[in-house]
């Protein structure tokens, strides 16, 4: 957006320690997120391209997301845990611009069909309010009846387009049966390699050998998979009700990707404007928390994850900066 000239050609954010994410031109080159630059540098140049590098620029990104949060936020309830992905429950919206066009004699298919045009048409509204409210950035957006289903849908259009996923069982299991099991979040190389070992390589194939999976996998993650195998899951945000009865969300988060960095100062100077960054995004929502956790990814692509909790809830940067600094420490 910023940098128009770019928009034709391939480009990473980051350098040659570590990228952190790459347009889709990059990527049509094999280059993706949390990949050492000079490997994708390599990668482009055995293409006959050039990859630039540009700098990234984490205030401009949070101020950005934030924008972006407003306007989701007022087409109903929403979850986001990362700058570039929400989860929103237009559900009261949809039944509202619906109840518009439909009367007491409207019939159950007349009412469906309503239900998904108010759909459609709010989920476009809110990408254009948000390109509008950005100055130019796009975003894609699936709509589903759970978020599983939803976030599969959003990479079907992207960068700039949405999906309604097929409404009726027979369609909606021939379009998710086809689909790679990588692309649902839970699913990581361990899992997948023990279903290829079994023969199982897409959401169909996890229905079909269903008795495999149930014989390979514990009771709890083999009825995960067979559900979502059939687009069943959760349609709840990262809500609860804690013991005053009051609506809150079970946690919030903030995260940063940046070069290789071993100097323990800047680390802490980097754990200060997270820990900011996050006492603002609580003070909005009104939140407090008694646990901080800290989630280090090393240059060996380990990932450390430290928690401490306190026995007071503390929501200000300073009191969450000293628990955060004390778990890195």
């Amino acid at each position: 957006r910023d940098q128009p000239s770019l928009a034709e050609l391939p480009v990473a954010v980051g350098g040659m320690g570590m990228i952190s994410t790459a347009n889709y031109v990059a990527r049509r080159y094999g280059v993706r997120s949390a990949m050492p630059g000079f490997i994708a540098q390599e990668l482009c140049r055995r293409q006959g391209v050039e990859l630039k590098f540009v700098r990234p620029d984490y205030r401009k990104y949070q101020c950005e997301a934030q924008n972006i949060r407003e306007v989701i936020g007022s087409f109903g309830p929403y979850e986001s845990h990362t700058s570039d992905e929400a989860r929103v429950d237009i559900t009261d919206r949809v039944r509202d611009r619906a109840a518009k066009h439909l009367d007491e004699n409207s019939s159950e298919d007349c009412i469906r069909e309503a239900q998904i045009e108010a759909a459609a048409s709010l989920v476009s509204e809110m990408r254009s309010q948000i390109k509008e409210k950005t100055r130019g950035l796009t975003a894609s957006a699936g709509i589903a009846p759970n978020f599983t289903l939803a976030k599969m849908a959003a990479d079907e259009n992207k960068p700039d387009g949405q999906m309604l996923v097929p409404r009726t069982r027979d369609a909606l299991l021939d379009w998710l049966g086809k689909k790679s099991l990588r692309k649902l979040g839970g699913v990581g190389k361990v899992t997948e390699r023990m279903l290829q070992s079994l023969g199982i390589e897409t959401f169909g194939d996890v229905w079909r050998r269903r008795a495999d999976v149930l014989l390979a996998f514990t009771p709890l993650r083999s009825e995960w998979l067979i559900e979502r195998s059939l687009g069943v899951a959760p349609n709840s945000l990262d809500l609860h009700d804690d013991d005053e009865g009051v609506v809150r969300r079970k946690s919030i988060s903030n995260e940063r990707t940046f070069r290789d960095q071993g100097d323990t100062e800047a680390l802490f100077q980097i754990l200060k404007e997270l820990s900011k960054e996050l006492a603002d995004d609580m003070a909005k929502e009104s939140l407090a928390g008694k646990t901080v956790t800290v989630k280090l990814k090393r240059n060996t692509f380990e990932v450390v994850t430290r928690a401490q909790s306190t026995k007071r809830w503390i929501s200000t940067t300073e009191d969450i900066y000293e628990v955060a600094r004390d778990i890195l420490a």
